[in-house]
């Protein structure tokens, strides 16, 4: 082997290992579920589009029977009595409540436990008004999945 072909191999080699020990995998996210609350983020740009609501879970993932918990982290908003209404629920999805002055909306996802089970996704709206009563809110509609 030349000396011109160790110090490319070398190289290579350096560059190859470099590369190996750079890479992390991909990054972890938080699992939104944990010891029985599934948490989920609303905000609000503009309630009157349905382009302007955004959620931290877009299609929320529920493995086992949890509660889920919607919190409105945008200033100036509050759900409704009907805050979070899934559409076509079956009788998986019980005891809605709102909470936090109106800043927290709950319903529990009985899951598996509930006679009609049956892995599925379940469309829901989003149902809020501003505080000072000024705006009628749009609604916005994301998904359960239970799987």
């Amino acid at each position: 082997m030349t000396t011109r072909s160790v110090l490319n191999l070398s190289a290579c080699t350096a560059l190859l290992l470099m590369t190996a020990c750079s890479f992390r995998g991909p990054i972890a996210t938080a699992d939104p579920c944990n010891s029985g609350v599934c948490k989920v983020d609303v905000t609000v740009s503009d309630c009157t589009v349905k382009t302007g609501f955004t959620v931290s879970e877009p299609l929320l993932k529920v493995g086992a029977p949890n509660r889920i918990e919607w919190t409105l982290v945008t200033s100036g908003y509050s759900f409704v009595s009907d805050g979070i209404d899934i559409k076509k629920n079956d009788g998986v999805f019980e005891d809605p409540k709102v909470m936090g002055g109106g800043k927290k909306f709950s319903w529990y996802d009985r899951h598996n436990s509930a006679p009609s089970y049956a892995p599925k996704d379940y469309d829901y709206l989003i149902n809020v008004v501003k505080d000072n009563g000024s705006v009628t809110c749009g609604h916005f509609d994301p998904r359960i999945s239970n799987f």
